[in-house]
Order: C-alpha cells, then structure tokens, then sequence
C-alpha cells in the first residue's frame, strides 16, 4: 500500500538496525546484560531469592515439551513472552542460566581464550536467541515479584491462590492462573520493556529515518516513570495500612516500596560510577584532573 520506493527504504533501515541487534554478536551479551540491569533496577535482585529463581528456570528448562508449552502459554496470557518466543529458544536459555554464558555457547574457544570457530550463525537462531534473552528476564522477575507480593496480597485481604481463569492445552495439560499470578505479570508489565504496548504514534513514528531505535527509548521513560511510580505507591498504601491495622499488616508492602526505590536509584547510579570509576588513578602522588567548561578541576579520589 506505500510507494514501492518508500518500501524499499524501509526495508534496508530494518535490515542496518537487525544487523545491529540480533544479528551482531556483540549485541548478544549487551542484550542479555541491557535486560538483566532492568530487572535489577525493578528491584529484583537479592542474592537468596536469585538463587532459588535459578533453580526454578532451569528446573522448568527441563520440563517435556508438553509441560513446558503449559508454561508458554500461561506466561504468554499474561503477557510476559515476547510474540516471538520459541519453545526450544527458551528452553535453551533457561537450562543455561547460571551454568554457561551465551558468548560461551556461541563461540569454540581454543587454550589461549581466542575465538577459532563460530557455529550457530543462521538468521532465524539469532533473533530467537536474543527475543529469549529478554524473555528469560522476564520470567525471572515474574517468579520474583510472585514470591515478593504474596504476603502483600494477603494483608489486603487478597488470596493470592485463588484461580481466577484455566484451561488445558492441547497436550492435555493444565494451566491456571491465580490472583498471585496476574498481579506479579502486572507488575512484570509495568517494570520490564514490551514493544508490542508502545503507542500507535510511536509505532508509526519508528518508521521514520531519524527514528532510531525510539521505542526502545519510550520504553525505558516509561519504566523507569514506572519502577519510581510503584515504589512511592508501595510506601504510601504499606505505611497507610500499617498505621490502620496498628502495625500488624502492611510491613512487607512497606518494605516492597523501599527495595525497589533503592533498586532504580543504584541502577542508574552504575554507569556514572562505571564512568567516575574510569578516571581512578592507583598513584596517588598524581593527581587526577579534568577539564569542565574551561575550568581545572582536581578529581578527589
């Protein structure tokens, strides 16, 4: 329906920005890394429960295709999955965690640590590959804000177990989603960046040539509004409620509000702490200068 050469265009600015992300290796572990920092920045990073989350995916990366395309479809009605999820992908990628990086599967390393042959470099592996990277993370923090917000649910009067939908899939297996379930995918939905909820401007916008990569943009403005928005809310309805019941409920939302308020603060602080960590000077007889608007300044470390 547009003009063939405006199609054409469309098409090599889809090719260079592809090329770019999921076909480039060097994309692979940044995508990986981009996804993990987010979930982190949605509070989701404590060492116990990363642990036992860990043992959670691989334990599902196992399952027999017919458990596991349960599991598929329950987080895709959700809205966890990206569209694009595969079934093998995604198994690979939860089996792994913890044990092998993508680099390492990707690449032979020979004794010395230099790349002698590289495998698996077919087009339609890659953008599995790095859609499952996103996706992993996703199910992470999923399995994370489920642990977190149960207690929640319960000091608002909420059973967090009660099955609101169901059904069973056509190997037979079935699937249920709990009030537990929705809550923790809405918060997974607010919190991790979704392409396909990016408004129709956005959208159409994306097709035009200086439109670099702007959805990825709008989403991180958007989370980012988000992870603060749900940590003052967190504080607000946790103190309020803990004030009503005279202390007894309300403590876990409370500390829900600081974890993750904490949790953005430190993940936007990482990369001017990488930067500031880039001038540190061992010699401490040297002293570390930088230049702003023309003015000397004496870094003080």
């Amino acid at each position: 329906l547009i003009n063939p050469g405006w199609r054409q265009f469309l098409k090599l600015q889809a090719l260079t920005r592809i090329s770019k992300t999921a076909y480039s290796l060097a994309a692979q572990p940044r995508n990986f890394l981009g996804a993990a920092l987010k979930s982190i920045a949605a509070g989701n990073l404590n060492i116990p429960q990363f642990v036992h989350t860990v043992k959670v995916m691989r334990g599902i990366g196992k399952l027999n295709d017919d458990k596991l395309t349960a599991q598929l479809e329950k987080w895709a009605s959700l809205d966890i999955l990206g569209s694009g999820a595969k079934i093998g992908s995604l198994r690979e990628a939860l089996e792994e965690t913890g044990e092998k990086t993508m680099l390492q599967n990707d690449f032979n390393l020979d004794k010395s640590g230099k790349y002698t042959t590289v495998k698996g470099l077919k087009y339609n592996v890659r953008r599995d590959v790095y859609q499952s990277m996103d996706d992993m993370w996703k199910v992470y923090s999923f399995l994370n804000e489920r642990k977190r917000y149960k207690q929640v649910l319960r000091d608002k009067g909420t059973d967090p177990d009660k099955i609101i939908r169901q059904w069973r899939t056509a190997g037979g297996e079935r699937v249920e989603i709990t009030e537990l379930d929705q809550y923790a995918a809405m918060m997974v939905g607010r919190h991790m960046d979704n392409y396909g909820e990016t408004s129709r401007m956005v959208k159409y916008a994306r097709r035009l040539p200086a439109a670099d990569f702007l959805a990825y943009k709008t989403e991180q403005y958007r989370t980012v509004k988000n992870i603060f928005k749900t940590s003052f809310q967190d504080m607000k309805e946790g103190r309020a409620l803990l004030n009503e019941s005279k202390g007894k409920r309300g403590g876990a939302q409370l500390i829900q509000g600081f974890q993750r308020f904490g949790s953005i603060v430190s993940a936007i602080g990482i990369p001017m702490g990488i930067a500031g960590g880039a001038f540190y000077n061992p010699d401490e007889k040297k002293k570390v200068v930088t230049k702003i608007g023309g003015v000397k300044y004496i870094l003080p470390f």
